[in-house]
């Protein structure tokens, strides 16, 4: 059975402030990179264990992609993924993962 891939307030929060920091209309690499984001996830409909568990948490069902230098993480639910946040690797992943609870 196919999950269905869904994006929450946080994690469209996350990319709209990625592509406000990228500026895509100016920069080719940055309009494929943002495409490349918000792509990959569709692989998780029917690979929902694709990604690795999240480290700091160690839970199965809270996983996550490397997508270039940021982490996108989601969770797999019972019929459906759900994308949580977009985190920069750079970033300290439970100040980044408190702001959004």
């Amino acid at each position: 059975m196919a999950h269905v891939v869904i994006w929450s307030r946080g994690a469209l929060r996350d990319l709209e402030a990625l592509e406000e920091y990228l500026q895509p209309e100016e920069h080719l690499e940055a309009q494929q990179f943002l495409l490349r984001l918000v792509d990959t996830p569709d692989k998780l409909g029917e690979h929902p264990r694709l990604g690795r568990q999240v480290p700091e948490e160690g839970v199965d069902y809270l996983r996550e992609l490397i997508v270039g230098r940021y982490r996108l993480v989601y969770e797999i639910g019972h019929d459906r993924i759900e994308i949580l946040r977009i985190i920069a690797q750079s970033q300290d992943f439970r100040t980044a993962w408190n702001r959004s609870q």
